[in-house]
């Protein structure tokens, strides 16, 4: 589980994973094709995760890409 704290900056707030969960796939809900989040999951490093950011292309920090949003490693 992710817990997200929203920040004064709205291009990035402190994340953090706080403990395991699973998820299960609901029919009809549209999935990760391309697998990369469960890839992300594989590469493990969870705790290295301090932020969520909204602001530009990912850049060496990204953790996991989301598209318009992206996991990072750096502080918010």
């Amino acid at each position: 589980m992710l817990l997200i704290r929203r920040g004064l900056d709205a291009s990035a707030w402190p994340a953090r994973f706080v403990s395991p969960s699973i998820f299960i796939p609901l029919k009809g809900l549209a999935e990760d094709e391309s697998g990369s989040l469960a890839k992300a999951f594989a590469r493990g490093q969870l705790k290295a995760v301090r932020a969520i950011r909204f602001d530009g292309p990912p850049d060496a920090s990204c953790w996991y890409d989301g598209g318009d949003w992206w996991l990072s490693t750096k502080e918010a």
